[in-house]
């Protein structure tokens, strides 16, 4: 199925008389600021009618966007399936694990969840071990490769620059290895085949 026949068989809403989006966000940053002094129903009394009743530039209220959405599968909701089809109860991380590498649900992104933050927290942690690890090699190969081609006085007077090199190549590995990772995770997602609608599958049926 080609882009065109999904956006054929999945029109866009109809936006007609919906002013820009910029003027909707200035609509909804004025909700968000008011929300924790309950007046987000309430200040665009204030305004002009031209610009608060209904039709006008600033009567739209969007509310949150992820009432739209379908709702993703969580990790309570997984461990209760396992655990019915399988009749056992794994751990902690291996629910983890499962949850994150061998479902479909994106929860995890959303870090206004328990389980996302503790997560992100998780991996922060684990990436801090690796690198307490990691730079002191790193730094010690940059004074070595240093002193080759520089000589002595340079890495005594450029021990700032060592320091770079070995944050550098730990982004550099970071980042290798999570674009080798996603390459041999998505490849054979329908959004990479562009014969079969391409990205367009990235929102079909969302919401």
């Amino acid at each position: 199925m080609d882009a065109a026949s999904i956006l054929e068989q999945n029109p866009p809403p109809d936006i007609t008389g919906y002013p820009l989006a910029p003027i909707l966000w200035v609509g909804e940053i004025i909700d968000t600021i008011c929300f924790p002094f309950r007046c987000d129903d309430t200040w665009r009394s204030y305004l002009p009618h031209s610009w608060s009743e209904q039709g006008g530039p600033l009567s739209y209220s969007i509310g949150s966007i992820s009432k739209h959405f379908p709702s993703l599968l969580t990790i309570s909701q997984h461990t209760t399936a396992q655990q019915s089809t399988k009749g056992t109860e794994g751990s902690i991380f291996q629910n983890l694990y499962y949850y994150a590498f061998h479902t479909s649900s994106t929860a995890l992104g959303d870090l206004t969840t328990p389980t996302a933050f503790l997560t992100a927290l998780l991996l922060v942690l684990i990436i801090r071990e690796i690198k307490s690890v990691l730079l002191p090699k790193l730094h010690s190969m940059g004074r070595k490769l240093g002193k080759q081609a520089q000589g002595e006085e340079w890495v005594k007077n450029n021990e700032d620059r060592i320091i770079k090199f070995g944050e550098y190549v730990i982004r550099l590995i970071y980042h290798s290895s999570i674009s080798f990772y996603g390459v041999c995770y998505f490849y054979n997602k329908p959004w990479w085949d562009y014969k079969n609608g391409g990205t367009v599958h990235l929102c079909y049926n969302y919401p």
